[in-house]
C-alpha cells in the first residue's frame, strides 16, 4: 500500500492534458485589469474542465509597498453532452487529478508572469439551494496538494479548515509569494495555521451566552519541521478545544506540553467578539504577533 505522500505525488505526475483557448492580456501602466487567459482539458469521463486566469495589477500602495500582481482562479466542469457547467469540481471521481490539472496550468501561468498572490476556489455547493455538502476528506486532499505546490514555487498558503468548508460549502484559497510587502509585514513560509482564528471565533459566538471560556491566541510549536507559528484555541473548565481537537478536547496541560504553547494572550468572550469587530479580522490581535501575518 502506497503512502499519502506518494499518492499525492503521483497526482501530480498525472495531470490532463491541456490548451489555451484564449489570451487578451494587455499591459497597464495605471493598474486595474489586464485581461484573461482560458484553458481546457478533457477529463477520462468526457467532461471539460474549463480555467480562468484572470490577471491585475496596482500600483504601489500602504497595503503593497511594492505594488502587486494578482491573479485569480477560476476552473469549472463541464459534463459531457451537457452545456450546463459547474463551477468547482464537487463530486467528480477524479477530483484529485482534476486539481492536479489545475495547478500545473498555475505553474505555467506562474513562471510566464511572476505574480506575487494568487486567489482561488476549489469547491463551491454542487447545488446552492440544497446546500450539498462538501465533502471534508476532498478538501484535505486539496490542502495537501496546494501546500506542496506553494511549498515547491515560493508561495505561502492559507488553507480553509475542512470543516469550515463542510459548514460554508466552499473552499478558498489564498497564495502569497514569499517576500511580498503587505503593509508593514513581510510575507515568510511561517505563517498562521488554516483557520484556526476564524474557528476560534465561530466557537465563541456559539458559546457566548454564559461562557466561563476563555479565547486564547499563542504561539505553538508542531508538524514534521517542528516550525513555529501563531494558534487560536478555546480554554475552558481544564480543558482545551481547537480546529484539530474540535468539541472532544484535550486536557490543557498535556495541549501546552505537546505543543509548547507559550507567549499566549486570553480574552473573555466579551473582549474577543469585541476585538474581532473592531479589528475587522479573526486575529491575531496583539502586538506580539505583529511580525506575522493575520488570518483576515
Amino acid at each position: 500500500m502506497i503512502t499519502f505522500k506518494q499518492y499525492i505525488t503521483e497526482l501530480f505526475d498525472k495531470p490532463y492534458p491541456y490548451k489555451e483557448r484564449e489570451n487578451n492580456l494587455r499591459p497597464t501602466d495605471y493598474g486595474g485589469s489586464m485581461g484573461q487567459q482560458t484553458f481546457e482539458s478533457k477529463t477520462k469521463d468526457g467532461d471539460t474542465l474549463g480555467m480562468r486566469f484572470g490577471h491585475f495589477s496596482s500600483k504601489p500602495s500602504n497595503a503593497f509597498p511594492d505594488g502587486n500582481y494578482e491573479i485569480t482562479v477560476e476552473f469549472w466542469i463541464r459534463p459531457s453532452g451537457s452545456g450546463r457547467a459547474t463551477m468547482g469540481i464537487t463530486g467528480k471521481g477524479d477530483a484529485g487529478r482534476i486539481m492536479s490539472t489545475v495547478l500545473e496550468v498555475t505553474k505555467k501561468v506562474i513562471e510566464e508572469h511572476d505574480p506575487t498572490r494568487l486567489t482561488f476556489h476549489a469547491d463551491k455547493f454542487a447545488n446552492p439551494a440544497a446546500k450539498e455538502k462538501v465533502e471534508s476528506g476532498r478538501i484535505g486532499l486539496y490542502n495537501a496538494m496546494v501546500k506542496r505546490f506553494a511549498k515547491k514555487n515560493g508561495f505561502s498558503a492559507k488553507l480553509p479548515n475542512p470543516k469550515t468548508v463542510e459548514r460554508k460549502g466552499e473552499a478558498t484559497y489564498h497564495l502569497n509569494k514569499i517576500g511580498l510587502r503587505v503593509w508593514d509585514k513581510v510575507i515568510t513560509e511561517a505563517v498562521v495555521c488554516g483557520d484556526c482564528f476564524e474557528w476560534a471565533n465561530d466557537w465563541n459566538v456559539e458559546h457566548h451566552k454564559g461562557g466561563t471560556h476563555k479565547v486564547v491566541h499563542g504561539l505553538v510549536t508542531g508538524g514534521p519541521n517542528s516550525k513555529t507559528f501563531p494558534h487560536a484555541w478555546i480554554e475552558d473548565k481544564g480543558k482545551v478545544y481547537d480546529t484539530n481537537i474540535g468539541n472532544k478536547g484535550i486536557d490543557l496541560k498535556k495541549f501546552y506540553k505537546t505543543l509548547n504553547a507559550r507567549d499566549t494572550v486570553k480574552y473573555t468572550p466579551k473582549e474577543a467578539t469585541r476585538l474581532w469587530f473592531k479589528k475587522g479580522h479573526h486575529g491575531p490581535w496583539d502586538k506580539s504577533f505583529d511580525k506575522w501575518p493575520s488570518s483576515k
